[in-house]
């Protein structure tokens, strides 16, 4: 018996035509059933995370979060670089940043370059940050969602 090489490509690409054309479609209201079903499904497992569960993922710069609360801890309302980079650099996420790294952290969170914050830390005029600019980042983050 002899194969003919273009009879098998041809019932070869018969068969693929097919596939591609016969496929299976669902309206609007039918898919949105299914959405529907595959989401209570989720839920009754407790695989639905994130915003479809209401947990909106945070986006606020965690790093001005620890600056405030450092500044907190310190009870002032002003710190150098330097000072709040020791204070949260015993926390695991910022372990052992320094002050370039800091400083990097905040301008791209919105909090500018330190600023003149008078007499601190034996230095009649340090450099730093002060409580107002580290809020203004939230702010910006609130307007910009």
């Amino acid at each position: 018996m002899r194969i003919d090489p273009f009879e098998t490509w041809r019932r070869s690409h018969a068969a693929l035509v097919w596939e591609f054309l016969s496929a299976d479609f669902l309206s609007l209201p039918d898919f949105a059933k299914v959405c529907q079903r595959a989401r209570q499904m989720r839920e009754q497992v407790g695989t639905l995370t994130g915003d479809a569960a209401g947990q909106p993922r945070i986006t606020e710069p965690r790093e001005v979060r620890a600056c405030l609360a450092a500044l907190d801890e310190m009870d002032t309302d002003r710190a150098r670089v330097e000072t709040l980079a020791a204070a949260i650099g015993d926390d695991g996420e910022f372990e052992d940043i320094d002050k370039t790294q800091l400083g990097a952290l905040l301008r791209k969170a919105g909090c500018g370059n330190a600023v003149s914050i008078g007499a601190v830390d034996n230095l009649k005029n340090a450099k730093g940050y002060k409580r107002p600019a580290l809020e203004d980042a939230f702010s910006a983050e609130d307007s910009a969602a």
